[in-house]
């Protein structure tokens, strides 16, 4: 069966602009997310080439190049650390978690010290 992303008619490209009030986080997940739909999704190879776009579209939106090479970095490192843990099989110790409210260059500040 094949499969793509759907995109409507009034479909415009318009994700969260770079330059926006809100986490570099929040910034980079929206490019992940869109890189991890066009492999989870579609599923034939000349149709993943189509989802390319996606880097022009998030371009426009004011993402420069490095933020595309530091997700894609992020995603090939995930992966292979997952597959590091389905090789151990051991559990790790949690840290726990810590939920603070977003203040810009404050709550990066927090972030490096938990």
């Amino acid at each position: 069966m094949k499969l793509l992303v759907y995109r409507k008619k009034s479909h415009t490209d318009q994700y969260l602009n770079f330059s926006s009030h809100h986490p570099l986080n929040h910034k980079l997940a929206v490019i992940r997310t869109l890189l991890e739909r066009r492999y989870s999704v579609v599923t034939e190879e000349d149709d993943r080439k189509k989802e390319e776009h996606v880097a022009k579209a998030i371009s426009k939106c004011g993402y420069s190049p490095w933020t595309i090479d530091r997700v894609k970095q992020d995603i090939l490192e995930k992966s292979l650390k997952d597959e590091a843990k389905k090789v151990k099989n051991t559990r790790g110790n949690h840290r726990g978690m810590v939920v603070v409210p977003y203040v810009k260059g404050l709550s990066e500040a927090f972030a490096r010290l938990f």
